[in-house]
This record gives C-alpha cells, sequence and structure tokens, in this order.
C-alpha cells in the first residue's frame, strides 16, 4: 500500500492484515500524532509499541524510519540521538541507522560515503558498521566494506560483503 495521505495507527491494523511480508513505514513522528492527550516522547513510546504488536500479531516485518535529533553534522549519531523519545532504540529489535559526514570540514570524500551503522540488533546477527561511496555519476552505491563490532554469530565474518 503506498499512500500520500497521512494514516494512524488505528489504519494500520487494516493494511498489517493483507498479509505482506515487510512494511516500510515514513515515518514514525507522524504516528505518534494519534496520541495527543499524550507528551511527544509518551506518543511515540505508545506508537512504537503498537507498531511492534501489529508485526509480531501479524507475523511480518516492519521498518520504521524515524529522525534524529539536530546534532553536529560532523559527529556520528549513537542510539540516543533518535528526536524526542529513547524509547525508539529500546523497543527496536534492530536499530539500523544512516550517517553521511557533512559537517562544515568534511572532505568530497566524507560527503559520497554513507555509513550504516547497527549498534542494536536482537537477531542472530552481530552489531555492524558498514561503509559505501555513492557514485554520482551512476546514481549508485559501490561495494560496501563492513566492520562487525560484536560476536553474536562466528559465520557472520564469511558472510559476502554484497549486502
Amino acid at each position: 500500500v503506498v499512500t500520500d495521505r497521512m494514516l494512524k495507527i488505528g489504519d494500520l491494523d487494516e493494511i498489517y492484515k493483507r498479509g505482506a511480508d515487510l512494511y516500510v513505514l515514513d515515518h514514525l513522528h507522524y504516528f505518534g500524532l494519534d496520541h495527543k492527550d499524550k507528551s511527544k516522547a509518551d506518543s511515540i513510546e505508545e506508537s512504537m509499541k503498537e507498531i511492534n504488536d501489529l508485526t509480531i500479531r501479524n507475523g511480518t516485518r516492519t521498518i520504521l524510519i524515524a529522525h534524529f535529533q539536530k546534532i553536529d553534522e560532523a559527529k556520528r549519531p549513537t542510539i540516543t540521538n533518535f528526536k524526542d523519545s529513547i524509547s525508539i532504540p529500546q523497543i527496536a529489535k534492530t536499530v539500523l541507522m544512516l550517517w553521511r559526514n557533512r559537517g562544515e570540514n568534511s572532505t568530497p570524500e566524507d560527503q559520497i560515503t554513507t555509513e550504516f551503522i547497527c549498534p542494536k540488533n536482537r537477531i542472530d546477527v552481530p552489531t555492524f558498521t558498514a561503509t559505501a561511496k555513492f557514485d554520482i555519476w551512476t546514481n549508485e552505491y559501490g561495494d560496501m566494506g563492513y566492520k562487525v563490532t560484536g560476536t553474536k554469530n562466528s559465520e557472520f565474518s564469511n558472510l559476502s560483503t554484497n549486502f
């Protein structure tokens, strides 16, 4: 389902019943507005719990986009930099953050290099950081390099960098 209208948490129940393997919700703060009688942080926490429950109840997967609070563009974000609520990384099963150094002193090389940072993962894959350079001529990312920062699965070190 692709829509340009703002959905409410209640709308998701009907959508999830359709049985897709994966849902991508962009972005959390739209759904967090459903709970007008609560603070922003409490509303986001409630939305996170409801989306997590829908995902489990319907046996599917959800990628939920959330934004960071304003930080120095030269500083790599951390798991505590999500906007308005610490419950985002607390409730999520996996957290994947994307970052590009766009700070004042960044180089052109920095600005085309995207870091994929996985600081939290409750599935059988360790946390990791991967980098990929964006080719502005082909409009594609090149090969990824990665660094395993966790040790949940010893087989992970044998995986291809093409993921």
